[in-house]
């Protein structure tokens, strides 16, 4: 299943509080992540995602963890996922909304031989830690804390949980599994430690200022991956062998250009929240995907999806409102 594209999701002030915005650029937040968390066991089972991903989970080795997406046969993204390899065991962690979809995929492409899939979401709790103090947070509770790109597992006390770190860029700086009767312990260690407990608006808040896609926001069922930043994003490998949709993905890598790319907007003004179009001129250029109130700067923010052959230097009518484009992801000087 594809997702359609929906209304730009909106953060208001109401939707998250000054100070949770404050720590995901200050300090760190800890929050639960809306999640699918899929397992590919066995002995075939690196073999079995790397047909299936657009990234390369069998060159990094064991403990890798990287981002990447599942796709169609016509190269259109399913899901985008972080992948995480712990032995013979590879962990797809995918939106909660994109979780049936990945496990159907999953189901009719794996063959039982090689490996078994198994959804532990409902036994599993992810953890994400956002802003600039999260390894210090984590290391001070007791955390290893890996290198980037790499994933352990370590025991805080007597709870075992396993922890990934990814490569910048990132829209988070840590990544914790653990069964979900253990989480509020885990929990209420990083908080001791500095950590603020926030809501999953404080992820959207952080993978916006990332510059990072979402199902069905950024990504819906006609997307191609490098018209959501898959390349900035270290989310393709084009040295791997062949995976699902890999045709498509290289002939636009090798001998063309996407037509669209994710831009970032910021308003002076209040932009219409219920508005998608981006306008230059008279002629429609894109369409708004997400925007947030970003309480330090008193404006809202936004991804937007634009044609390239625009002049983005100019400015654009975006949400009803005059708004400014700059390139992704967001820097600020606070």
């Amino acid at each position: 299943m594809a997702f359609q594209l929906n209304k730009p999701l909106v953060i208001t002030p109401d939707d998250l509080r000054a100070e949770y915005a404050e720590a995901v650029l200050e300090t760190c937040v800890v929050a639960d992540a809306d999640v699918s968390v899929i397992e590919l066991k066995g002995s075939g089972a690196v073999t079995c995602a790397q047909g299936l991903i657009t990234n390369d989970i069998e060159d990094p080795g064991d403990g890798a963890v990287l981002y990447a997406a599942f796709l169609t046969t016509k190269g259109m993204i399913i899901s985008d996922a972080w992948v995480t390899r712990d032995g013979e065991t590879v962990s797809l962690i995918v939106p909660s909304r994109a979780g049936g979809s990945v496990g159907a995929l999953l189901d009719r492409s794996v063959p039982p031989r090689l490996a078994q899939v198994k959804d532990i979401s409902a036994e599993t709790t992810v953890l994400r830690l956002v802003g600039p103090r999260s390894l210090e947070v984590a290391s001070r509770a007791g955390l290893h804390v890996p290198d980037p790109g790499r994933s352990v597992w370590c025991l805080l006390g007597s709870i075992k949980c396993f922890v990934s770190r990814p490569t910048e860029p990132s829209p988070f700086s840590l990544q914790i599994n653990s069964v979900t009767r253990d989480a509020q312990q885990i929990r209420d260690s990083l908080l001791r430690t500095g950590g603020d407990p926030g809501p999953d608006t404080a992820l959207e808040l952080a993978r916006i200022l990332a510059g990072w896609p979402s199902v069905g926001n950024e990504i819906g069922e006609k997307t191609l991956p490098q018209e959501v930043r898959f390349d900035e994003l270290n989310g393709i490998s084009y040295t791997k062998g062949c995976y699902t949709g890999q045709e498509t993905v290289a002939r636009l890598h090798f001998r063309g250009h996407a037509n669209r790319g994710l831009v970032g907007l910021t308003w002076e003004g209040q932009p219409n929240l219920g508005d998608d179009e981006i306008v230059q001129g008279e002629k429609n250029i894109g369409r708004v995907c997400s925007m947030a109130w970003l309480d330090p700067i008193d404006q809202y923010i936004g991804i937007g999806s634009v044609r390239l052959s625009s002049d983005v230097s100019k400015p654009v009518i975006a949400a009803g409102v005059e708004a400014n484009i700059i390139e992704l992801p967001f820097h600020f000087d606070w």
